[in-house]
């Protein structure tokens, strides 16, 4: 049984039969539902940016209003860890800009980093026993020269899982780098 036609309805004529393609009437499409959707999605429309990788923490507090959002945006900001581009054990500032990332990517991304150094041959750990940053500074000191293979290794893996992953953490990453090329330069 069609439901009961609204104004919105007549002035489409109704609502509009469903069929299937065997000409079987499968439902009706009522008009005032599917304004309500539109509005719905336009609404969707305005806040989905905040859903996409890295598209929260850039719209940011500009968007939150209603005491709903400021909640969405506090679980999200305790569900993401905060990532040192440059670890600290590879002589990576303590205040340098984080990058977000939820925690079982941080996990990852460490995880494939340890990999890659391993692979490698001849770095210290990274983390634990034999991985901690005096361990690091000291083996810099005696290998100076394994410096850069380190940051390209670290900028290799940084790119790869953000390729895999969607994730921005290279653009952080490359910002970093090019504040400590700026301080080298410099001097102390």
């Amino acid at each position: 049984m069609p439901p009961k036609p609204s104004f919105f309805s007549y002035m489409f004529g109704g609502p509009a039969r469903i069929t299937s393609p065997e000409g079987n009437t499968v439902g009706y499409y009522d008009h005032d539902a599917g304004k309500v959707a539109m509005q719905m999605t336009a609404a969707y429309a305005e806040i989905a940016p905040l859903f996409h990788p890295g598209g929260w923490m850039e719209a940011g507090s500009a968007k939150v209003g209603t005491p709903l959002l400021k909640a969405i945006d506090d679980a999200i900001w305790e569900a993401l860890q905060k990532h040192h581009p440059v670890p600290l054990h590879m002589g990576g500032r303590y205040l340098q800009e984080l990058a977000p990332l939820r925690e079982t990517l941080h996990v990852e991304f460490h995880s494939m980093l340890r990999s890659a150094f391993k692979k490698a041959g001849g770095f210290p750990n990274t983390g634990g026993k034999g991985g901690a940053r005096a361990d690091w500074v000291a083996y810099f000191e005696a290998n100076p020269d394994r410096y850069s293979e380190a940051l390209s290794i670290l900028q290799r893996v940084t790119r790869d899982f953000d390729k895999a992953k969607g994730t921005n953490a290279s653009m952080y990453l490359d910002r970093e780098l090019a504040r400590m090329a700026e301080r080298t330069r410099r001097g102390p």
